[in-house]
Order: C-alpha cells, then structure tokens, then sequence
C-alpha cells in the first residue's frame, strides 16, 4: 500500500505571551514558499507584505519574491525545498527550527520541524490545532498589536454591543478578538489548498533616483546615498550592502534579526 510523508511543523508567534501558534502537516516536497503560505492561511494573514526565514543561527535562507530585494543574491522560498534544510533522521545535528519574519520588523515566528508523519491519505497540507489570534495584518507591530488588544478588552467589557472607541479601532478590529480561534473555520479553507495569491504592491516610482540597477559586470545595486553638487545630486557608485540600500561607507549594514530575537535563538533551539 501506498503512503505519503508529511513534515508536522508548529509555528509560534515569538515576543507575545500566552502563546499564539499553529500546528499543521505540509507535504514533504513543499518549498519555503509553500510554508510561508501554509503560515499565512493559518494565521488568517493576507500575503500582503515581505517575508525572509533565517536559520536557528541569524543567518538568511530564503526571501519573497519582491521588488524590495531586487539584487539580493539569497534565494527565492519557491527554488528551495524544504527536506534541503529541515533534517530530523539521517543528519547530525538535526536541523528543525526556523525563523519566520513577516512584515519586515513587525513579527517573528519560530517554525519548529515536530517530525515526520507517514500517511495514507494524500494531500497537500492540513491543519491540525492552533491557539488564539494571531495580530491583524497592517495593525502597526507590537505597539499596534496592545493597542488592538486594549480597544477588544474594552468592548468584551462592554455592555453596549455598538461599542466604538474615540479611535475607530473598531471598526478596524470588526470581530477579532486576541483570545478567539475557531480550528474549524480556519481548518476547511486551509486544508482546501493555498488561498489566492495577492497582487504585489508595485515597487515606488524613484525618478530622482533612476537606473538603481549597476549593469557592470560583478555589480549588483548601487548604493542610494547622493552627495549634493550644487543643484546635481550625484550618486555613490558602491556596491551597496545587501539588505541595506547604502554602502558600507554610507552607513548600510546587512539586514540581520534584531537583537531580542537573535538572544532567544539558543534557547528555542535548546527547547526543541
């Protein structure tokens, strides 16, 4: 008989407690790309924004296909699969934690390679449990995210049931509420497949800027500083560094995971 094997990943939201996360299987052959979009619809999230997975040591795996990295030499989630990195059986050490960042800045999840589960059925994912609400989407990062749970604590408290705050959050919040999860709202559309992608933002127009891309051989990208000559601003012709916009000399520095972050990464690897 036939059977098909399935990575069981746990994603947690990091930096907020009681904990927020999401259990789920996703095939084996899946790309990063296919997780990143199994975290999304499992966290209710809409693909909107960029995203980058790090491995447990703060060093880039992958990136979203976006204008925003344009010239990074990491690759995209879709050309890199995940059984190329996640090893639970046959590699020493066992590799099986990740970081997930979304909304560059915003939020952080540790992706966490439970096991490998071996199955009859087939199927692309399903979601199995999950806890609370994850943040709304554009709700401003962490400080967003208090003053969300701040504006929903006030109106379960409420005995008006068109309680509004002075803000309008509410009409921003509609129902979410931090402590509400329905696995089986969340479980149908999930297990159905991927949602629909989204339509990019469109990269920023930059006419003062043009031509960001340096054709010459070896180069990638330019570095965006300009000296100001009189009423000619003139460029800086360094290569910038990746994840910045500027050059080394100009104060760019590759992007990394925050500090808070890059402390935890020895215990959540610990734990697991």
């Amino acid at each position: 008989m036939k059977t098909h094997k399935y990575f069981q990943f746990c994603v947690s939201l990091l930096g907020i407690e009681p904990a927020i996360f999401r259990r789920f299987l996703l095939r084996e052959d899946a790309t990063f790309e296919d997780l990143h979009r199994a975290i999304q619809d499992a966290a209710g999230w809409r693909n909107y924004q960029p995203y980058l997975f790090w491995s447990a040591h703060g060093n880039m795996i992958v990136r979203k296909d976006d204008w925003l990295f344009e010239g990074w030499r990491y690759p995209l989630g879709e050309e890199v699969p995940l059984n190329s990195y996640f090893t639970v059986n046959g590699g020493f050490p066992p590799v099986k934690v990740c970081i997930y960042e979304y909304e560059l800045g915003s939020w952080y999840c540790d992706v966490v390679l439970e096991g490998r589960v071996t199955l009859e059925e087939r199927f692309e994912r399903r979601l199995i449990t999950g806890r609370r609400a994850f943040p709304l989407e554009d709700c401003r990062g962490m400080d967003g995210y208090k003053d969300c749970v701040q504006v929903a604590r006030a109106a379960e408290m409420s005995v008006d049931p068109d309680f509004m705050d002075k803000d309008g959050m509410m009409l921003f919040l509609e129902d979410w509420r931090p402590d509400r999860f329905d696995l089986d709202a969340v479980k149908e559309p999930f297990d159905r497949g991927p949602s629909p992608q989204s339509e990019p933002w469109p990269a920023p127009a930059d006419d003062f800027l043009p031509e960001l891309t340096d054709q010459r051989p070896g180069r990638r990208a330019r570095c965006r500083h300009v000296v100001q000559r009189g009423c000619i601003g003139e460029r800086c012709g360094n290569e910038v560094v990746e994840g910045s916009g500027y050059c080394e000399s100009h104060g760019g520095r590759a992007r990394q995971l925050p500090d808070w972050v890059l402390a935890d990464l020895p215990k959540i690897a610990a734990q697991r």
